[in-house]
This record gives C-alpha cells, sequence and structure tokens, in this order.
C-alpha cells in the first residue's frame, strides 16, 4: 500500500450508487451486462422484449402513461399500484419493471411496443423518477430499496426501468385507505409466475418470522466477525483499537474466488491503510495472505520456524462479503496501567471506519444499512490491567476512570450506506461509533469530531496543522 500525506486521504469519492442493487444472471445475459445506470441500452431492451415477450416473474412491463398521468381513484389509486409492484417484487425473488414497454397484449409488433416516456420540460426523467420514488415512501412500509435507471431512446424521450432486490426486510405492505384508515395489504409474484397475488395470514406470519430470524444472523455475523478477528490479535499481547463492519446486504458470492482475491488486492492497492488524518501513524507495511472467505493483511514474522504471516502493529480482513475488520495497536503495555491518547483513539477510529465503508461501496454498492461494531480489545494482556485516557482535548470529563482490561468498551453504530457521499459524512460515522468509548472513561464527547462531521481544531491536543485544515477546506468539511 502506498504511502502518501493527510492531503491525499481517503474521502469516499463514489457515484451515488457504484454497483448494481440486484444481480440476475438469466437478466443479464439477455442484456448484455448489469442492472446498472449506463449499463442498459434501447437495443439491449429490444433484445429483452424478444426473450422474453410476456410478463414474467422477474419482468414486468408497463406503460410510461402511468407515471405521466396518473390515476385518481380515491379508494386504490395509481400511486398505490406502484407501490405494489414494487412491494410484490421486494417479497419475492426481486424483479425489474420496465415502463415504456406496452403489454404484449396489444400488439405482437417489438417496434409498436417500444413506446418510450416524452421528454417533458415541464416534468423532465428526473422529476418523473422522484414522483414515483416518493409514491413508494408514501405508501409502502417498510420502504423497499429500489433503483431507478433511464434508457434513452433513439428517437427520443426515455424508458426507465425499476430495479427490485428481494428484500432482508420482507414482508412490504401497501398502505390503502379505507373508511379513513389505513389497512396494510400484502403482496407477492408468485415463484416461476407471472402473477401477482395477495399473500395468506400464515404467509405474512411467516416472513415476519423470517425478518427476525435475518436479523438475529446478521447480529451473530456481525459478533463473530469481531470475536474471530481478535482471537487473531491474542498472540501480541497488546491494546487494540477494532473495528468490524458487514452490510445488511452482502455480495452474493462470500468465497474468496480468484476473481474476488484480485478485486481485494486491486481495492487495497489504491488506499492507504492506516488512513491516519492527524499524521500519527505511517502506512502499514502489510502483505496479503489469502484465507476462507477473505484476504488478510498482515506482517511476516520469523516464528523460528520460517517465516509466516504474525500480528504486529496493525491487521486488516477484507472479506469477500464485503466485510471487514481492521485493528490498530496503540502504545506499548503494561500488566498494570495503561494509557491512550484520546486524539489517536478518535483517529483510528476515523481511520478504521472510513476504510471498512469504502470497501463495503466498492463491493456491495451504498444500498441497505452496515452495522459496525467499533471498541478496544486486549490482546493477551492480564484482566487485572487497567486502561485510561491521558486527556480529554479540552473536552468536558466526570473524572477520567480506568476501565479494567476484561471491562473495554465496543459499541455497535448503525449506518445508512446511500447517507455516507463525502469526508463530512464519515467524520459524522466516527463520530458515532467513538462514542459511547470515550464516555466509558468519563469523556462527555469525542474531542475533536463534532456530531455533525466537522472538525474542531481547538481541542487537538496533537497539531497537524496546515496539512489538516487543507484536507478540511478541499473536502468541504466544516472547521470549528
Amino acid at each position: 500500500m502506498t504511502t502518501y500525506d493527510v492531503r491525499h486521504a481517503v474521502t469516499y469519492r463514489h457515484e451515488a450508487h457504484p454497483m448494481a442493487l440486484w444481480s440476475n444472471p438469466e437478466l443479464e445475459t439477455i442484456l448484455g451486462g448489469p442492472l446498472e445506470q449506463d449499463a442498459i441500452t434501447e437495443d439491449d431492451l429490444r433484445n429483452l422484449v424478444t426473450a422474453v415477450p410476456a410478463e414474467s416473474e422477474f419482468v414486468d412491463y408497463k406503460s410510461g402513461i402511468g407515471l405521466i398521468e396518473p390515476d385518481q381513484n380515491p379508494r386504490w389509486t395509481s400511486a398505490q399500484e406502484h407501490a405494489r409492484d414494487v412491494c410484490a417484487a421486494a417479497n419475492s425473488r426481486g424483479a425489474i419493471l420496465v415502463y415504456g414497454i406496452e403489454d404484449h397484449k396489444k400488439t405482437a409488433v417489438i417496434d409498436e411496443r417500444m413506446v418510450p416516456i416524452p421528454d417533458n420540460p415541464d416534468k423532465d426523467r428526473h422529476a418523473i423518477a422522484d414522483h414515483l420514488r416518493r409514491e413508494i415512501r408514501e405508501h409502502a412500509t417498510p420502504v423497499p430499496l429500489v433503483d431507478v435507471i433511464y434508457v434513452d431512446a433513439a428517437a427520443g424521450g426515455f424508458y426507465l426501468v425499476v430495479v427490485i432486490a428481494p428484500s432482508p426486510l420482507a414482508p412490504h405492505a401497501v398502505m390503502a385507505v379505507k373508511d379513513g384508515r389505513k389497512p396494510l395489504y400484502y403482496f407477492l409474484r408468485q415463484p416461476g409466475e407471472t402473477n401477482i397475488r395477495p399473500l395468506t395470514e400464515y404467509e405474512v406470519a411467516e416472513r415476519y418470522a423470517a425478518r427476525a430470524l435475518g436479523a438475529e444472523q446478521r447480529r451473530q455475523h456481525l459478533e463473530q466477525l469481531w470475536e474471530d478477528g481478535v482471537d487473531e490479535l491474542e498472540s501480541s499481547e497488546r491494546l487494540w483499537i477494532a473495528v468490524a463492519a458487514a452490510p445488511d446486504l452482502p455480495a452474493a458470492d462470500s468465497r474468496l474466488t480468484p476473481q474476488a482475491r484480485n478485486e481485494i488486492e486491486q481495492w487495497a492497492d489504491e488506499r492507504r491503510f492506516p488512513d491516519s488524518l492527524l499524521g500519527l501513524r505511517g502506512a502499514a507495511l502489510n502483505r496479503p495472505f489469502p484465507a476462507p472467505g477473505r484476504v488478510v493483511y498482515t506482517h511476516l514474522v520469523d516464528t523460528g520456524d520460517g517465516l509466516a504471516p504474525g500480528v504486529a502493529d496493525s491487521y486488516l480482513e477484507v472479506h469477500a462479503d464485503g466485510s471487514m475488520f481492521a485493528a490498530l495497536a496503540l502504545e506499548s503495555v503494561s500488566d498494570k496501567t495503561n494509557a491512550i491518547s484520546i486524539d489517536s483513539l478518535i483517529d483510528d477510529i476515523r481511520s478504521l471506519t472510513t476504510c471498512a465503508l469504502d470497501w463495503m461501496s466498492e463491493r456491495t454498492g451504498s444500498w441497505g444499512n452496515a452495522s459496525i461494531v467499533a471498541g478496544i480489545a486486549a490482546a493477551g494482556i492480564p484482566y487485572e490491567a487497567t486502561v485510561t485516557l491521558n486527556e480529554t482535548g479540552g473536552t468536558h470529563a466526570f473524572g477520567l476512570r480506568r476501565v479494567p482490561t476484561r471491562r473495554l468498551p465496543k459499541a455497535t453504530t448503525v449506518v445508512d450506506l446511500a447517507s455516507i457521499t463525502a469526508a463530512q459524512d464519515l467524520l459524522a460515522v466516527a463520530y458515532n461509533a467513538a462514542l459511547p468509548l470515550v464516555q466509558a472513561f468519563g469523556v462527555t464527547e469525542p474531542n475533536w469530531i463534532t456530531h455533525d462531521g466537522g472538525i474542531h481544531f481547538g481541542h487537538l491536543v496533537s497539531r497537524n496543522g496546515r496539512a489538516l485544515r487543507a484536507w478540511a477546506r478541499d473536502n468541504g468539511v466544516p472547521q470549528h
């Protein structure tokens, strides 16, 4: 990994959704590429209509008129119909809705079925798509994840392709209006068929149980990620700042295939780890070692029996499913009292959370939530040892506490990946991750990162002057 100064620190520059929300190999073969913006053309849609002429489980053709001239039926509006189509796909195995292609029952001539939505300066394609998203937000609960793709038509106008992935939050319901009430209706795209049908009471209950089970499995996965990572640090006999992070929507293949390994190593080669804003750490000299489902970045050490992977000052696990465990060793420790610098604590938390979110965006896209466990880990240190902060950086403290290593703090924070678009957002994530850690020592809040993702230079103990201020200015980070 290349060494460079704070002015080149990772700032999370990415497109709004760099990866496809959903992967369907059959549709991708027909369309000639992934289900994402700029990968689908009008000719691709024509190929789709040729290969799948009628509505199927995974494809639904829609006239664009309903997006321009919505129905005003007070009992079941076109807005609720749009929400129904989306919820039914999210409750099933996913689907795409293609607006601008007429139903096969009107005509069998493909060119006559291709009726793109006309461009309108009073309500352009972005306004139409935003209106569709608003309808889904207002009439679907919980709101499914959707991607809206614009496909230009050669003769003018455009098509809208709405991509809906199978959802871990199913069942999704449509809120209707009836006698002043808002009853919920649940729908499903019948597997292997073309029709949408209501879910039975038993099926609704079954899906709620599956949702709870899925949430518990994700929680257990995150906890296991933390425990396994900390176990790898045991031989070091040191204190560590560590982060375990996992997306709610992991990559479909969690195996370390040759392609996944190449993607991990290419991503790592283009980034600095750790990414210290305060210049307190240099770049790690770790090497990549393949392991089940992941690539481990650590040192090559002499074990007495030859060279082998071994933990030194940093440790990084990059998982093929988009998860990560990363840790940075703190100052030397003793069997009694150990001190941690508050500046380095916050700097390390920011570095580790930024690294994890950057990998998730690269591997799985900016979809859904990510859960992050951040904490202090004592690897191979006696339980009777204690840890304290050695300063507060000018922030209020209720008497610095000594924390036994058996009760070192760690806490979980949940991040909406779609909301992370700038360096300021990443600093706000670091603030939320670090807040419970510093409070465990009696400090009110992190000293130099603010809750809104700004930098409070007056509370820094370490100084990194011009370079840090220039970085904040260049990345639109508020300075206090």
